[in-house]
């Protein structure tokens, strides 16, 4: 058996997330399969930024108005759930649409679950229990991930790091400064990861260098910087213009200690279709 066939077997704790999530929502007027997707996903997100990885073996993708777990795994999941009479589909109306609600037939094995797992699902749940469809899909096209991802392309978790905030008159007044030290004529000479088709992505050695140093001070720098890349190949527009090819992201601050708030600056060459990573330093 194949390493992709192995993942797509549902975990224990797949199965028992799909029960616990549809037990504690059942009472809710909003709760349909549009929550229970998003309750997958946040909580899958909040702790692989909370651990490094997420508490089911889910895959997400970007679907038309919000990311979900991908069909070919949760779809088969949740049905075969139905058929043993563990889960129960209901069709119900909801202010004049038609909603699909599974409903918990059995208590879910909470067993399978740290102690901090069940926290940090219980505070997802109750943060999202009162937010219809709508509210959700909103909330969700504010991720960078989801904005630059194509359509049902799959969604790495460390995508969920991509945070972007206002830049300060301080950022831009460094961005400005490294334009001046920064010989374009010199060749950048890393190459990060390729994510075809998009942009490539290079590194000068200072930012090689200087995401090192960060790198020993926050542990998950790593997957910081696989982020960056992850959205730089896919539109590296989307961030501050700040003079002529040269461009500023300024990242917001994470739930996590293990993540630095940095500043980048880049340059995009167009005619070659490449970014190259000029400068990145702890904000």
């Amino acid at each position: 058996m194949s390493r992709s066939e192995i993942s797509k077997i549902p975990s224990e704790k797949s199965v028992e997330l799909i029960i616990y999530i549809s037990s504690k929502l059942k009472d809710k007027p909003n709760y349909g399969s549009t929550l229970l997707g998003k309750s997958l996903w946040f909580i899958d997100s909040m702790n692989y930024l909370k651990t490094g990885k997420p508490i089911t073996n889910f895959e997400y993708i970007k679907q038309e108005h919000e990311p979900t777990p991908e069909p070919s795994q949760f779809l088969s999941i949740r049905d075969v759930l139905v058929l043993n009479g563990e889960l129960e589909k209901v069709q119900s109306d909801y202010f004049g649409i038609t909603q699909i609600k599974y409903f918990a037939k059995r208590e879910p094995k909470t067993n399978v679950f740290k102690k901090d797992e069940i926290v940090l699902i219980n505070n997802v749940i109750d943060s999202l229990c009162d937010i219809n469809a709508t509210g959700i899909s909103e909330y969700t096209h504010r991720f960078i991930s989801w904005i630059v991802a194509n359509q049902k392309e799959k969604l790495p978790f460390y995508t969920f790091l991509l945070t972007s905030k206002e830049q300060e008159i301080k950022d831009i007044a460094w961005a400005k400064k490294a334009i001046k030290s920064y010989n374009k004529k010199k060749k950048a000479s890393v190459w990060s990861e390729n994510y075809p088709p998009g942009y490539t992505i290079r590194r000068t050695e200072k930012f090689v260098e200087k995401s090192h140093e960060l790198g020993k001070r926050f542990s998950r720098v790593p997957e910081l910087i696989k982020a960056i890349d992850w959205v730089l190949q896919r539109n590296p527009h989307r961030f501050t213009n700040v003079a002529s090819d040269y461009y500023l992201w300024v990242t917001e601050e994470l739930s996590s200690n293990d993540f630095p708030v940095v500043k980048i600056f880049y340059m995009i060459n167009d005619d070659d279709y490449e970014v190259i990573l000029i400068d990145i330093e702890e904000n």
